[in-house]
């Protein structure tokens, strides 16, 4: 029986696992982003033209800005690329994003 190979697996496993879990809250993080933006800006642009479909697409737009924005933040994505039109980038500087986290 090898100590240090059961030594550097249980480290490689510990260090697999929370890249994974990083991930998994990424995910979870721009899920959650995405749903409260669409659901926002859907509502109130409805409200405010009276067309459904209008608040959606505007809904669709604004939500892509905060996904492609804590995709920026992430450093889970730092050497990663993407290809964007370059309309998303104009966009996304005129927006300012809040950083909202949770009470511990």
């Amino acid at each position: 029986m090898d100590p240090f190979g059961a030594l550097a697996e249980f480290v490689l496993g510990k260090l697999q696992q929370s890249a994974v879990s990083l991930w998994l809250k990424l995910l979870f993080t721009m899920g959650l982003s995405f749903m409260v933006t669409l659901c926002f800006f859907s509502g109130t642009v409805a409200l405010k033209t009276g067309s459904r479909a209008t608040g959606f697409a505007n809904g669709l737009v604004a939500s892509a800005l905060v996904r492609l924005g804590l995709f920026r933040m992430s450093p889970l994505c730092k050497k990663l690329l993407i290809a964007v039109p370059a309309e998303i980038l104009q966009a996304e500087e005129k927006q300012e994003l809040q950083k909202v986290e949770g009470d511990k």
